[in-house]
């Protein structure tokens, strides 16, 4: 347990120092290329995802992730698993920083304000719900 309060102090931390690395370390391009591939050979035209398109997209990512951390488990009292921890959430953290997108919608001044600073999380095109668990 405390391993986790470690990476996502370190997260926040790293968030804060240094906000433009994030935008060249998040780039998820490899994932699109994947999921286009995938669905030329898979979906045959179709306009949603099933359950198993989805296990399929996410599933040799998160194995690779997941066999990489239990290498990294044991070697140095298992410092190495906690720095792929980091590196892991800083990663996934969001396409931008995902703690200054939710602050943007805490001090927006008005229920307009945010609502755009609320557009920032949620699909294109779609209308962002202010409620407490929809948000």
């Amino acid at each position: 347990m405390s391993a986790v309060l470690i990476a996502v102090v370190a997260v926040l931390v790293l968030a804060q120092a240094a906000p433009s690395m994030g935008a060249r370390v998040r780039r998820y391009g490899w994932f699109r290329a994947w999921l286009h591939w995938l669905d030329a050979r898979t979906s045959a035209g179709a306009t949603h995802a099933t359950a198993a398109h989805v296990a399929l997209a996410i599933a040799p990512p998160v194995i690779a992730a997941a066999l990489l951390q239990a290498a990294l488990v044991q070697p140095l009292l298992g410092l190495g698993g906690l720095l792929f921890d980091i590196a892991v959430l800083y990663y996934a953290w969001g396409p931008r920083d995902l703690d200054r997108d939710v602050q943007a919608v805490a001090d927006a001044p008005d229920t307009p304000g945010r609502r755009r600073a609320a557009a920032r999380l949620w699909p294109p095109h779609v209308a962002p719900v202010l409620e407490g668990g929809a948000l």
